[in-house]
């Protein structure tokens, strides 16, 4: 399990594929406040991962949008919250194919993976 942002985003870049996603083809933008933002593309499960330069160099368009600060990401790849319950609370924000931001959700673990102290 990722311990922060830079961590989830850098176990994704190096899976390459990713069971979970198998029936996902879309481009996923994360908008972290703090960490940057991210690009993930998914064709049906063969991901893609780039961060992107902040001078915007770089195209931003996505079929999904996903923008919360930093540390809520943290909970989310920490399994600390629940990316739903954050978005229902305005934590994190989506635009464009929510559907979409749902598939990816898997990618989180949930409070029963998580160890307990």
């Amino acid at each position: 399990m990722a311990e922060n942002t830079e961590a989830f985003f850098a176990e994704l870049a190096m899976r390459n594929y990713e069971p979970l996603l198998h029936l996902v083809t879309g481009t996923y933008l994360f908008d972290i406040t703090g960490a940057g933002m991210w690009r993930v593309v998914s064709n049906r499960g063969k991901l893609s991962v780039s961060q992107l330069q902040a001078d915007g160099s770089a195209t931003r368009e996505a079929d999904c949008t996903i923008a919360c600060d930093r540390s809520e990401f943290d909970a989310l790849v920490q399994g600390r919250q629940n990316i739903m319950a954050a978005f229902l609370r305005g934590r994190v924000r989506g635009e464009g194919n929510i559907a979409l931001a749902l598939g990816f959700q898997r990618l989180f673990p949930g409070p029963s993976r998580v160890a307990t102290a």
